[in-house]
């Protein structure tokens, strides 16, 4: 599908796609007179490029942005890394984004730009060494579950890979990630 030049529109489509995802963060700007939508995976990018450079030098950096060809100017003129592609689809967008990357879209413009943002995790899902398994995966996770949520996000880059973040235990309050493949699990199981 490509992008509309309603930025409305585009958010929409976007949200929607990425409905009960809660690793994916969504962000509109107001720069000069035109909005910004960022969105990216949380913690699968560099931060300090992103929300350090990125966003503040879109924020208040700029006065005025021109009023045609907008995203272009940000393109040419505000881009603090090298490495930027053009998209012209919401699907090769949200691709970009499930790799790490941080895509950006503006009011009146039918294309985005996709910042290379990456920052991954070095290592990848290790060998239970404390739990012995007789069938199945030998896989453990050992990190934070942030950590452990982007493990699974790098390998299932796919929009219906849910994960729906929440805290539980009335004392304990412990964070928790139900990850499930929308489009596989029966809907009846999410809900227990």
């Amino acid at each position: 599908m490509k992008f509309s030049g309603r930025l409305d529109e585009n958010i929409r489509e976007i949200k929607e796609r990425f409905t009960d995802c809660g690793d994916i963060i969504s962000r509109c700007l107001n720069v000069g007179e035109k909005r910004l939508f960022l969105v990216y995976v949380d913690s699968m990018i560099d931060r300090d490029l992103v929300e350090g450079e990125f966003i503040k030098n879109m924020m208040y950096g700029i006065e005025k942005i021109p009023g045609e060809d907008a995203l272009s100017y940000v393109k040419d003129d505000c881009m603090p890394t090298a490495s930027i592609n053009v998209v012209n689809t919401i699907e090769e967008g949200i691709g970009f984004v499930l790799g790490g990357d941080t895509l950006a879209l503006m009011d009146g413009c039918d294309w985005g730009l996709v910042i290379s943002s990456k920052k991954l995790p070095l290592r990848g899902v290790q060998t239970a060494e404390t739990e012995a398994t007789l069938r199945g995966p030998k896989d453990s996770f050992t990190e934070s579950m942030r950590i452990n949520t982007i493990l699974i996000r790098r390998r299932i880059r796919d929009t219906k890979l849910k994960t729906i973040q929440k805290k539980v235990g009335r004392r304990s309050q412990t964070d928790v990630t139900l990850m499930y493949m929308e489009d596989i699990v029966r809907p009846g199981i999410v809900e227990q």
